[in-house]
């Protein structure tokens, strides 16, 4: 018996070396940007926790945590200076939960949960550096996602029946908008425009190549087409941010392959074909168009309104600069800003989000949560300063469209997938040969029950947020059975909210008044924090409905001030 248990711990060990790790780990990343990130599932819309695939994403993440921590081998934990400093940002983030209010954290806590587990997985990911090669496949794999997401868009503005649900359903009511599996336009603009860059840096490089003579000749047509394929795309998808991330792009490439150091890995043919490509791409997607390409890229009134929104939450910073609203509270403290306002409320629609991080996280945490976007900064100048190779130069650089992208919107909400890529492309640019180092047997089984831990609720959550999908888009057989679900507390305000829609299913099939009333006391507390137009304006009918007159005025004139370009509630 002894002789069999030896054996077998000499087996597991010899099966579990570092390159038995490397391999898992990118088989993980493989199965993830090839498959399961391709694969739509049932839902109703929004972001964050409430998107299956975001949550199919973070169970990889988990798994991935899993992978390494248990089968770790080195006596020691690697901690550079930019994982100090994401940690360092994480408690700031945290920090303004103690004075925050408290109906606004369940919005919050699953953006700090998310935040916390970046961090982790950043530091998971510096335990197995990646070598070269393993970087370039890594932007193989981001490619070949773009290309994927390239034609399940291209089939949405063409061929939408084609597609399965939520995709077709999302194409066929908004003519010519097929985001992909993103579901958002400018989201799906930005992970093209990633994929985009990962493939000029795979042509610019001279020395990456295949040795067979065939072999080569289609990964080069691959590239060529792919590259053409994407930039006609971004032109067609009239995104400002995916051009703006591709111009980016193609200028670092061009850039960084011009410096003497690194002229040697490439040829004057590829550094031309890094512009040429996309401009003829640029050209194709111009022909596709039909309408001016200046025309496409205008968007007035959008601009008009992000600038609005800019401008004002600004002014709601000056309000509170130090301490800022509290977290989870921007989308109500923003609305009734503006409604407070002296004169007429100038917004034209609902923010959840001012479309910048930086100013949103001011506006929640106050200066301590500055400071915490302040640090993730420094993190990064940390990277692009410090001596690196000629691919952490391009992991570094191929972040610059997402990270923009954080500017104008929030990608990292709508899809985990880009945080993801994120970590990946900074970790491997962050093979800092002077690390901290840490006894791994103070942090390993703690991170083993963390990551273990991540991945049981990461299930729990995908598997709560399928059922709910159906439900709230009215393909579950049998609605009462969301009754009988548990969810866990990341959860617990969209299953609440659901509950209460319960209800109102319930009046609508038997007209008992009870459910009624019962959803309009849920419904009332709801619309307090969201300003969802649709909600407000169920309130006010049901109000009408009890022969509760005085309270509909009452709220047809609060929702008037809170929205006022919606007709349903003018006086």
């Amino acid at each position: 018996m002894n002789t069999l248990t030896s054996s077998l711990i000499t087996l597991a060990n010899i099966l579990l070396n570092a390159r038995t790790i490397r391999v898992l780990i990118l088989s993980t990343f493989s199965l993830y940007w090839l498959v399961l990130l391709h694969i739509p599932w049932p839902n109703n819309g929004d972001y964050g926790m409430n998107l299956p695939m975001n949550l199919l994403c973070w169970g990889v993440m988990s798994m991935l945590s899993l992978l390494v921590w248990l089968f770790l081998r080195t006596a020691t934990v690697r901690i550079t200076r930019t994982s100090i400093l994401m940690l360092a940002s994480a408690v700031l983030f945290t920090l303004p939960i103690l004075w925050s209010p408290s109906e606004g954290l369940p919005t919050a806590l699953p953006r700090l949960v998310g935040i916390w587990g970046g961090v982790m997985c950043y530091v998971t990911l510096l335990q197995v550096p990646l070598q070269e090669k393993e970087t370039t496949g890594i932007f193989y794999l981001l490619a070949i996602a773009a290309v994927v997401e390239c034609l399940i868009s291209l089939a949405g503005i063409y061929c939408p029946a084609y597609l399965p649900f939520p995709l077709n359903n999302l194409a066929e009511n908004y003519s010519g908008y097929a985001p992909g599996i993103f579901q958002q336009l400018n989201v799906t603009a930005s992970f093209l425009a990633t994929g985009l860059v990962a493939l000029l840096f795979v042509l610019a490089d001279a020395r990456c190549v295949c040795y067979r003579v065939r072999a080569e000749s289609y990964r080069l047509l691959f590239i060529c087409v792919s590259i053409i394929v994407i930039s006609a795309t971004l032109v067609v998808f009239h995104s400002r941010t995916g051009w703006l991330g591709g111009l980016i792009g193609i200028l670092c490439v061009s850039v960084m392959f011009s410096h003497p150091r690194f002229r040697v890995r490439t040829t004057r043919c590829r550094r031309l074909l890094v512009v040429l490509l996309p401009f003829a791409g640029g050209l194709l997607g111009t022909l596709l168009l039909n309408q001016p390409l200046d025309a496409s890229l205008a968007h007035e009134s959008s601009s008009n309104q992000r600038l609005l929104t800019l401008e004002y939450t600004l002014r709601m910073i000056g309000v509170h600069p130090w301490r800022g609203w509290g977290l989870g509270m921007f989308e109500p403290a923003f609305q009734n800003f503006m409604a407070a306002l002296p004169f007429d409320n100038p917004s034209r629609e609902m923010m959840q989000h001012p479309h910048n991080e930086t100013l949103f996280i001011w506006a929640e945490g106050g200066v301590m949560a500055l400071a915490g976007g302040l640090c993730l900064l420094w993190g990064w100048i940390v990277l692009f300063l410090r001596r690196k190779s000629l691919w952490q130069w391009a992991a570094l650089l191929t972040t610059l469209p997402i990270l923009l992208h954080t500017q104008v919107e929030f990608p990292l909400y709508y899809s985990v997938a880009h945080y993801f890529a994120i970590l990946i492309l900074m970790a491997s640019a962050d093979g800092e040969l002077r690390t901290f180092q840490v006894r791994s047997s103070r942090l390993r089984w703690p991170l083993v029950f963390i990551a273990l831990y991540g991945l049981v609720l990461s299930a729990q959550l995908f598997f709560a947020s399928i059922v709910l999908g159906n439900f709230e888009t009215g393909r579950l057989a049998f609605p009462e059975s969301i009754t009988g679900l548990h969810v866990p507390e990341l959860m617990q305000m969209r299953y609440q909210r659901d509950l209460s829609q319960l209800h109102l299913w319930h009046f609508n099939r038997s007209g008992d008044i009870d459910e009624l009333e019962k959803y309009a006391v849920e419904n009332r507390e709801w619309i307090t924090l969201h300003m969802v137009e649709d909600a407000w304006n169920d309130q006010v009918n049901i109000m009408s409905f009890l022969q509760h007159q005085s309270e509909a005025e009452k709220l047809k004139l609060q929702a008037h001030r809170l929205m006022p370009w919606d007709d349903r509630f003018k006086p």
